[in-house]
């Protein structure tokens, strides 16, 4: 169950383009060999800045947002998924080219990078994961706030473990400034849009679990008036 679909476009239908194969293009948490014990983050830590050189990193657990900083400020570049690599140009020994920043609670592990044959095949996986995810980030900026915000829930959606009740999974989205970031817009209209979708979503759930109830009951109330509750 999709607890971010839109409410005028379910996941699935024509036109779709967010990234409905995250499950193929994003690696098997265990693909790379660890360098080291995993190391946690918290929500606005930072893994790396653009310039170091700290070694590659597979993100496990949580979000984390690429950005690039110039003269005009902070950008948004994309965002990682859990199985993700994080800094591989460390692996054509090149310094990190943008800020790496946990959006979530994060949990990330170093890579090793000690053959020639582990570095092409951590370069060739980030960068099919870079084109997928340049995807998403790009939707996320264009069209109205609605639309902007929509995909990205769909694609946070994609990403989380939907054997969590809803609401576990509703409290693990990122803090509202930095889906307003990710996003380009203001919190305050993030924050009025997600509010009137989580609401129709509360109310379709509302909507469903009565019409169940009304056609168990000894004496359920007509068909039409069940499916008119269902919505």
């Amino acid at each position: 169950m999709n607890i971010f679909a839109s409410p005028s476009r379910a996941p699935g239908q024509a036109g779709q383009t967010y990234n409905e194969n995250w499950s193929e293009t994003t690696m098997n948490h265990d693909a790379f060999d660890a360098h080291e014990a995993p190391r946690s983050l918290s929500v606005g830590e930072h893994l790396f800045l653009a310039g170091e050189r700290n070694g590659v990193w597979q993100l496990s657990r949580g979000l984390v947002r690429l950005e690039s900083v110039g003269p005009s400020g902070t950008s948004f570049v994309r965002l990682a998924m859990p199985g993700d690599l994080l800094g591989a140009e460390c692996a054509l020994h090149q310094p990190y080219a943008f800020n790496a920043v946990a959006v979530t609670d994060c949990e990330v592990t170093r890579v090793d990078t000690g053959n020639d044959m582990q570095r092409m095949l951590i370069v060739m996986t980030a960068f099919l994961q870079e084109q997928s995810r340049a995807a998403d980030a790009m939707r996320m900026r264009q069209g109205s706030v609605a639309a902007r915000l929509d995909h990205l829930l769909q694609v946070l959606n994609a990403g989380m473990d939907e054997s969590e009740p809803i609401s576990v999974r509703q409290r693990k989205l990122p803090q509202l400034r930095d889906l307003a970031f990710m996003i380009d817009s203001t919190p305050e209209s993030a924050c009025r849009y997600l509010s009137q979708h989580l609401g129709l979503q509360r109310q379709r759930r509302y909507r469903r679990t009565a019409a169940v109830k009304a056609a168990s009951t000894p004496h359920p109330v007509p068909m039409a008036e069940a499916m008119a509750a269902a919505g």
